[in-house]
């Protein structure tokens, strides 16, 4: 059966999951094994957060490697705690999604996307503004004549 079938049962089951375009959309889930289209939905959008996190860790943890010097000022003082926000709460959503892998329920598996599509849709922007912020210090810095040295 093709997953976009198989998850729409699910959905007839499950009101409140997103719609599959909605999912291809935000996730460009595809599924491409055997098991539950619940699950690998689940992963799909597991594998886009951590995806995020790893980017968004090294700047609002102070780690000093060389992009995030420049990107940690790059950003104003709100969008670092906006984004630190967005991390706890993403963080909780991937712990929450390793407990469903641990002990997988479907409906337990159906929650946690309904409750990503929730927590995508009002608080998308703001990554969006800050990549974007970052973005566009990319393209206007320009290098210092001192070059900076290593403190460690």
């Amino acid at each position: 059966m093709a997953a976009n079938k198989e998850y729409e049962k699910l959905k007839k089951k499950y009101k409140d999951l997103p719609p599959w375009d909605w999912l291809r959309k935000n996730f460009d889930v595809k599924i491409e094994e055997d098991g539950p289209v619940i699950s690998q939905v689940k992963n799909t959008i597991s594998e886009k957060f951590e995806n995020i996190l790893s980017k968004i860790e090294p700047i609002i943890s102070g780690a000093e490697n060389f992009c995030c010097y420049y990107e940690r000022k790059m950003l104003s003082q709100k969008q670092k705690d906006d984004i630190f926000e967005l991390y706890k709460k993403m963080q909780s959503l991937i712990w929450k999604a390793n407990a469903v892998t641990v002990n997988f329920s479907e409906k337990d598996a159906s929650d946690w996307v309904t409750n990503t599509k929730i927590f995508w849709e009002e608080n998308r922007e703001i990554l969006v503004d800050a990549f974007g912020t970052i973005s566009e210090g990319w393209t206007s810095n320009k290098k210092k004549e001192v070059e900076t040295m290593y403190h460690g």
